[in-house]
Order: structure tokens, then sequence, then C-alpha cells
């Protein structure tokens, strides 16, 4: 479900924010994306038990996502024991579709993640924009942000305002991963847009540190989350279980030195405690840095 989606002034694209006055949050199961909060988006690598997902949630991630899922893929039932673990857990799962033809394997998924490539697959676009779920939509390396946006039109125009704009680095010769992760470009898209902005800062990076050092950063520049891949394994760097806790604080507390609300997840007891208020006050603050931050653009 979105909040606050509001009608449209005539001739505007209904993902720019003159075409709606306030930020709109979109509810992953029980997590809320945008409206001033932020959000850990944590992916779990093949090799995964009840006891990371249960993890996961207590350090304070919001949803849990999974790795590509196609028709050529048995993932199928990969993705339906990870849904059950995260339903225990009280975690929304997500799951990566490259194709239309994978969309009836989604079902049991609270959100689709697409990839780059699929921001110029206007069939799986126009699918998505019929799709009842949230759907993330990736930026390609390649592509302008401005293109990023008419992508995401397709799924308004389509009936579905459940949008999240994902950034994920710009094509570069100076970066050894042949990409970097442009902030200016995230906030571009927030000055723009009404729907939230998340980074995945991982393919830009080649070390753990890294990795968690560009969180920071994202959370300072104002976006409403970030992906991240759980486990040191892989071609994409990811975060330890110790060093997200360790980032997910430091996160916390820069939000608070900042004078910007952490919403926490509503089950996370924790995390409420350790915000300092009530949820119903968090969101309050929530909506007034959002009216602040429009005023602003």
């Amino acid at each position: 479900m979105a909040e606050t989606v509001s009608g449209t002034a005539p001739g505007k694209m209904l993902v720019e924010r003159t075409s709606q006055t306030d930020s709109t949050r979109v509810q992953i199961g029980e997590a809320r994306i945008g409206g001033g909060g932020f959000s850990f988006l944590a992916g779990l690598r093949k090799a995964w038990n009840e006891e990371n997902i249960k993890n996961l949630k207590q350090t304070g991630a919001a949803c849990i996502w999974a790795e590509e899922t196609d028709d050529r893929n048995p993932g199928e039932e990969r993705l339906s024991l990870l849904t059950a673990a995260g339903k225990k857990a009280g975690l929304p799962v997500i799951a990566s579709v490259s194709s239309i033809r994978a969309l009836p394997l989604l079902e049991k998924a609270d959100a689709v993640l697409t990839e780059g490539r699929s921001m110029q697959d206007y069939e799986l676009l126009r699918a998505l924009g019929r799709l009842r779920k949230p759907v993330i939509l990736t930026r390609n390396a390649g592509s302008t942000p401005e293109e990023l946006l008419m992508a995401g039109e397709y799924l308004l125009s389509g009936g579905n305002g459940q949008v999240i704009f994902c950034e994920q680095g710009t094509r570069t010769f100076s970066s050894p991963t042949g990409r970097s992760l442009d902030l200016t470009v995230a906030l571009w898209l927030r000055s723009r847009t009404h729907l939230p902005i998340i980074v995945d800062p991982g393919p830009t990076v080649q070390t753990e540190e890294a990795l968690s050092a560009m969180i920071l950063a994202a959370a300072a520049a104002g976006v409403d989350g970030v992906m991240f891949r759980l486990g040191t394994e892989g071609d994409v760097p990811g975060l330890s279980p110790e060093t997200f806790r360790r980032t997910a604080e430091h996160t916390q507390a820069l939000l608070a030195a900042l004078g910007r609300p952490d919403v926490p997840h509503p089950d996370d007891g924790r995390l409420r405690e350790s915000a300092g208020a009530p949820v119903a006050a968090c969101e309050q603050e929530a909506e007034k840095h959002t009216r602040a931050s429009t005023l602003a653009v």
C-alpha cells in the first residue's frame, strides 16, 4: 500500500514531485519505506538459515530480499522457504525478477525488485504496472536519472503507485569496479519525485569497510534506505552480521545527530526504545522532516 497518493496536475508526470505535495511512503509487509525514515533492506546469499533472518530482524533490517528468480531458475522452492522464514521472523520478502515469465513465481513475495537492464523491458514494466505489489525499480548504470523516472511512469500509469527507485551507481572508468555511486543522482531524484529513493552501494565498492562507509554516507545524504548483501562471500561485497550490527548502530547515531528520525520497525521493541520516543511521535517528526525537505528543494 502506498500512502499519500493524491491527484495530479494536468500535463504532469505522475512520478514528479510537482504532481503530489507529500512524499509517498510505500508499505512492504509491515515495513514502510520513505517519509523521512531510513530502512535497511538485507539481501540473502544462497547460504542462509532462519537464525540469520532472526538476527537481521533484531538488528534492525526492515526487509529481506532474495536473489534472481526466473523461469529457468529452480528458485521457486527456495523463495517459498524464504518467505516462510521471513514470515516467522516478521520480515517481508522482496524477490528479484528479470523476466515477465517469472512473475507468477513471485506470488508469495511481498514486493518485487528489478535489475537495471529491466528499465528498457517495456513489456515487463507494463506488467509491473498491473501488479498489486510494491516494486523496487533499479537504474541501469548506463541510463540517465530521467530515464529511470520515465520507467517509473510506466508503472504509475498502469495503476501501481507502490514504486521505490533504487540508485546502484553510474558506469565509469575511474573506479576499479567499473561503476561509482554518485549520491548527487539520488539527491536529484529526491528533488524530482515524491516516491522513495534508496541506494545499493555494493556493486560500486570492493571491501566490506567501504560498503559500511557508503551506507553511512547515504544516510547522511538523506535517502530513504539502503540495500546490502549479508555475508562477505561472492563477487559483490557484503556485510558480515557483526559489521551490519555496528553499521546499524552508527547509522542510528548519525541520524540522531543530524536531527533526522529513524522510524523503527513497528514490531521491534528494542529499536523503539532506542529511538527514545513512541512510534507515533517518530512518525510526527518524520512528517516534519519531509515537509521541510520538500520546501528546501
